[in-house]
């Protein structure tokens, strides 16, 4: 009697197994929500400029061969300046991270020798899709998430950048206002970096240190 008692009690644990697994095996999995990055706007010819092609643009004329200058150009009438590509996430003033390798570029090239200690704007552009009120505001937070980044990442003196924006004002392509070429950010130089004396004229100055007056 109590060997029959325990043979069915194990029969029943065993269906009573079996019917969990079955139950835990027909139910679904949990399906895990996909991450999506926010998008970034599309930016045709977005090609990254490096630090010694932002020197070039942005330099004083006397650059040295070696940074595709030659001495005694004649300066052009307009300030030097540089449209980079930023991409930004859509609509916002957060930067994407394809961003990222232009503004350390950039970042670079202000601390070089040739341009550092030099005064910089960063101006703010958007094509002309959306309000104009939109348009202005988006674009100079564009330009101060540049300004910030260059502070913050490359120890750029912020007294040394001006952030601005011109929304849909300047447009680099005017026949075809919402084209990608317009949304972009430009560096100009608004005032040199302090003249370093050439080693001709340090070796000069040293001399003129040196002289001995006989009395």
């Amino acid at each position: 009697m109590l060997a029959a008692q325990r043979q069915l009690t194990a029969m029943a644990a065993s269906t009573f197994l079996a019917l969990a697994g079955t139950v835990a095996a027909a139910e679904p999995e949990e399906e895990r929500p996909t991450v999506v990055a926010p998008p970034a706007e599309a930016e045709p010819g977005s090609e990254v400029r490096d630090l010694n092609a932002i020197i070039r643009a942005l330099g004083p004329v006397e650059y040295l061969s070696e940074h595709g200058g030659r001495r005694g150009e004649t300066a052009s009438p307009s300030p030097p300046s540089i449209d980079l590509t930023v991409p930004f996430t859509l609509d916002s003033a957060r930067l994407a991270p394809q961003a990222l390798r232009q503004l350390d570029e950039l970042g670079a090239a202000l601390r070089s020798p040739e341009l550092a200690g030099g005064r910089f704007g960063i101006a703010g552009h958007t094509d002309a899709s959306g309000p104009t009120d939109h348009n202005q505001a988006l674009s100079e937070r564009r330009a101060e998430a540049v300004r910030r980044y260059l502070v913050e990442r490359h120890y750029i003196d912020p007294a040394h950048l001006d952030a601005t924006g011109h929304g849909e004002a300047r447009l680099k392509d005017p026949a075809n206002p919402n084209a990608g070429s317009n949304r972009r950010v430009e560096i100009t130089l608004l005032a040199p970096p302090p003249r370093r004396a050439a080693p001709e004229e340090a070796d000069a100055e040293e001399a003129g240190d040196r002289i001995k007056i006989d009395w």
